[in-house]
């Protein structure tokens, strides 16, 4: 079994969120960077790390590569206002 990181945090400090981001439509890099980039500049959401991009193959009809990653952020926002944004 794998050991688990204890990922506490005190009251006063935000929580941590695990954003995965994916695209295949497009320019796929530019959009998926353009949104971590968003993401950096939006108040009330510090990125703290990215993951690199990952090229995948899709499951299901013909269809374009996936680009996916994984970004990891602190955010005062509630959940609802970070899914809008």
């Amino acid at each position: 079994m794998a050991e688990c990181t204890d990922l506490s945090i005190s009251p006063s400090e935000a929580p941590l969120v695990a954003i995965a981001l994916g695209s295949n439509l497009g320019e796929p890099l530019r959009q998926l960077r353009s949104a971590v980039q968003v993401l950096a500049q939006t108040l009330g959401i510090d990125v703290l790390a990215c993951s690199p991009w990952y090229r995948t193959v899709p499951v299901g009809p013909p269809q374009p590569d996936y680009w996916n990653g994984c970004l990891i952020a602190r955010t005062q926002l509630s959940p609802w206002a970070l899914l809008k944004t």
